[in-house]
């Protein structure tokens, strides 16, 4: 996969190219210059983008979400008051004499 060229690479490419089709037009013209500078490529840029929006730095909520904590106290309510009921019932029952255990007495 090719990399795409950003748009500051590209300026530099067209620079570049006019920069050699004028240099080129000013030798076929009968210009030669004593002196040759050797040929050097564009430097190569990277591209750092700014930031142009500041961040917003958002606020850690405060609130507690409660629903856990309420799920658990009505299921320990439901297991506690079925307990005490089913204790209730086997005191009076024993109490009754409608069922006898061994080694209990009331």
């Amino acid at each position: 996969m090719s990399k795409r060229k950003t748009r500051q690479e590209k300026i530099i490419a067209d620079l570049h190219r006019k920069l050699q089709s004028q240099s080129s037009l000013s030798s076929s013209a009968g210009e030669t210059s004593s002196i040759e500078k050797p040929h050097t490529h564009a430097p190569k840029y990277s591209y750092i983008p700014q930031v142009k929006v500041p961040l917003q730095i958002s606020t850690i909520a405060t609130t507690i979400d409660n629903r856990y904590i309420r799920d658990d106290l009505i299921k320990t309510t439901l297991v506690t008051i079925v307990i005490v009921s089913c204790q209730l019932l086997l005191f009076f029952l024993l109490k009754n004499n409608m069922i006898t255990l061994p080694m209990v007495s009331y």
